[in-house]
This record gives structure tokens, sequence and C-alpha cells, in this order.
């Protein structure tokens, strides 16, 4: 905390506690005093200004006669990782708005190829919502001459391989659309977890694409 011992013995311990904690290490010191062993967090203030997280673990002490006597508090510094770990929130925050309203399709399978994720853009192209298709397969969605290629392209990215290719699959309202998809894995502790997968939509692309060659032709 940064004051001398002279400086804070015989000091009540809220003195040192930001004052939006205060109530909170009160009702912990109560519970002490009731004979409960307990931990919290709480955030102090330290002499030069700064602020001090700590998890708290405190046992009572208790007299002779078994009258609460005190206690003892261990107090381990997390300053750090609550800075790391509010980052990482921040982080996270960050990029799921990027994912949530992105113009691209962008939806996660498990290595079962059930779904776990899909963003605002792929339930307004699809049809369904992330409720409906969690811990659902994607195969039923597939039209079914591309089914099997796009398994096999599954199997490779679960292999660790990046994968780029075009599939239709039929929406909610039995409409055909047809995608341009990338797909990558995704690791965790150096294993394959699953799969991240972009798509977008080129359904009216290749229509005209369609129509042109017919006309070149004709």
């Amino acid at each position: 905390l940064g004051y001398t011992q002279d400086e804070i013995i015989n000091k009540q311990l809220f003195n040192y506690v930001d004052k939006k904690f205060q109530d909170r290490a009160k009702n912990f010191f109560e519970r002490s005093k009731q004979g409960l062993k307990d931990i919290d967090d709480s955030c102090f203030i330290k002499k030069d200004g700064s602020i001090l997280w700590v998890i708290i673990s405190a046992t009572p002490i208790f007299d002779d006669k078994g009258k609460f006597a005190g206690a003892i508090g261990l107090f381990t510094d997390i300053t750090e990782h609550k800075i790391i770990r509010d980052k990482l929130i921040e982080n996270e925050e960050y990029y799921r708005t990027i994912v949530e309203f992105s113009n691209d399709m962008i939806w996660t399978l498990d290595i079962e190829g059930k779904f776990t994720f899909i963003n605002r853009r792929s339930e307004k192209t699809s049809g369904y919502s992330l409720e409906e298709l969690r811990g659902k397969s994607f195969c039923p969605l597939i039209v079914k001459e591309d089914l099997q290629r796009v398994i096999d392209t599954f199997h490779r990215v679960l292999s660790g391989q990046y994968q780029e290719y075009d599939v239709t699959f039929i929406n909610k309202y039995g409409k055909k659309v047809m995608l341009s998809v990338n797909t990558t894995p995704i690791y965790s502790k150096g294993k394959v977890v699953g799969t991240v997968s972009f798509g977008r939509d080129i359904t009216q692309q290749k229509r005209i694409e369609q129509k042109a060659k017919r006309i070149t032709e004709e």
C-alpha cells in the first residue's frame, strides 16, 4: 500500500478501501466476526493514489472464552491479472462487435461439424437463429450435389489446412443461396477444436455470370 507500519497500525482497514468497495469490505469483516472463513476481492487505494486489486482471505481469531478477538487476513495482489483480464474483455467485446456487424456470414463448428456460433449476417441470410442452429450439423443445409465435397473439405480443415470453396445451401425458406467460403481451423493448446468460416453471398453474382454465359453462347 505504500505506508509504513507506524502509519497503518491501529488504523481501520476500511480507510484504505476504495469507496465503492467499503460496504462490501465491512460485510466481509462482519462475516469473519461470525466465525466464518471467507474469501473476497477488493480494491484498495495506495498512498500514491494508485489502485491495488487484491484477493482477501480472512480467518477469525477467538480468545480463550471463545469471543471474537480479530482476524488474520491474507492479501494477494491481483492488480496485474485484473488489468490483463479487463483488456481481454475489452478486446473480446471489440472483436465481437466486428464479427456481429460484419457484412460476411461468420460461423463456427465443433469437430463434429455442429454449429457453435453464427453471426447476425448468417442469421439474416439463412433465416435461422443461433438458438435454432447451435448443436446442429451443417450437413442438412447443404444441397445434395455439394455435400460430400464440403464434408471432405471440412475434414481437411480439421487436419490443419486452410480451405477456399464455393457451396450452395438451402435457407429456412427453401431458397438456394450460393456462397464463397474460406474456412480455417480453430486451435486450443495446439489442438484443433473446431473451424471458423467466412462466407459471402454470391448468388446474384453467379446468376449474372450464368445469364451472360447463355447470351454469349446464343
